[in-house]
């Protein structure tokens, strides 16, 4: 099902990715940035964790993958805006049409696939919301 935490700096991110080898690639690195992080694989246990959220650390990022299996990134988009929550986002695709579909939707960033670490981690890092201060 869905993994998790490391070392916190108080974002906790939600990493969702149905890649089995992009996923603990991209979980790892942001563990070793110092960031909280938990994973799902579809977009259904996305939904169950973001409903969850408030009773742990809050979800200060979502890093959503747009093509997943059961329920697909614009799905969870909108979850996340009948929840009315303000959590940021950043979209993840290798297609740019489904990267502009999903900031249509509330999507606050955009990541091409394939992407440079650097660029993608200077992505997290602008959206990441420290939630614990």
């Amino acid at each position: 099902m869905y993994q998790g935490e490391s070392e916190s700096t108080g974002c906790t991110i939600l990493l969702v990715e149905d890649d089995a080898l992009l996923r603990p690639l991209v979980s790892e690195v942001l563990r070793d940035e110092g960031y909280t992080v938990i994973e799902t694989r579809d977009g259904a246990e996305a939904i169950e964790v973001l409903g969850r959220s408030g009773e742990s650390a809050p979800i200060a990022l979502v890093i959503l993958d747009m093509s997943l299996p059961r329920v697909d990134g614009l799905g969870v988009l909108q979850h996340l805006a009948q929840l009315g929550t303000s959590t940021p986002v950043v979209a993840m695709s290798a297609v740019v049409s489904n990267l502009v579909a999903a900031q249509a939707r509330g999507a606050r960033d955009a990541v091409l696939k394939p992407f440079e670490l650097e660029r993608f981690l200077e992505v997290v890092a602008r959206n990441c919301v420290d939630t614990a201060s």
